[in-house]
């Protein structure tokens, strides 16, 4: 009787897998003859390294990484940057930067490898407005006329960043195009037990029929 039940289990085991989310997500877009992108979320900052004050810039680039979110037109434009993070230095070999036609929303920005402070540092750095409190909410609206991924140099595809350990482990991802379709919780649950009456009414039909 158990040798039926653990193909079962396995088939709802599988199903129930659901992705994680990220703390961050920047997502880039084709949006008509446009190319959009967006930034929601939340950084948690407590076990990334403070690196100093930088200007910040309404800019997207492929090699090394730089995007750069939300409104530069206010009196203050500076963003604290944070180090202590692994993941790819390039989402493309562009090494043009693009300035954004316009941008909207809170401060936030991304530098891949390019170097930074004195001594130069190359490592991944985050940016986030000054005064930035672990766990606020983060939203920025970025819109690139007449341009493509191709006239950006970006290649589409999901990229992401890790930092942090135990509670405070963190990460974030750049989106840029479609992601790959995945089940959300309440698809995922149902879809289990599908698996397991369609599996169960087979086995019980076998067993019927020896």
């Amino acid at each position: 009787m158990s040798r039926h039940r653990i193909p079962v289990a396995a088939v709802a085991l599988s199903l129930c897998v659901v992705p994680a989310r990220a703390s961050i997500i920047i997502s880039v877009e084709q949006v008509g003859s446009n190319v959009v992108a967006t930034v929601s979320g939340t950084v948690n900052l407590t076990d990334l390294n403070f690196l100093g004050f930088f200007l910040s810039a309404e800019e997207i680039r492929g090699a090394p990484a730089y995007i750069g979110m939300g409104s530069t037109s206010s009196s203050n434009s500076y963003v604290s940057g944070y180090q202590g993070i692994s993941g790819p230095t390039n989402i493309d070999s562009s090494t043009t930067g693009y300035e954004s036609s316009t941008g909207t929303g809170d401060l936030f920005a991304f530098n891949g490898g390019l170097p930074l402070g004195s001594p130069p540092v190359e490592a991944p750095t985050v940016f986030v407005p000054q005064g930035y409190v672990s766990g606020t909410q983060l939203s920025a609206t970025d819109t690139y006329n007449s341009q493509t991924f191709v006239s950006l140099g970006l290649t589409p595809g999901t990229y992401t960043w890790t930092w942090g350990t135990g509670a405070n482990a963190d990460f974030f991802k750049v989106q840029i195009g479609p992601a790959t379709a995945v089940l959300e919780p309440s698809s995922a649950i149902l879809a289990v037990f599908e698996a397991v009456a369609f599996v169960t009414y087979g086995w019980s039909r076998h067993r019927r029929h020896e």
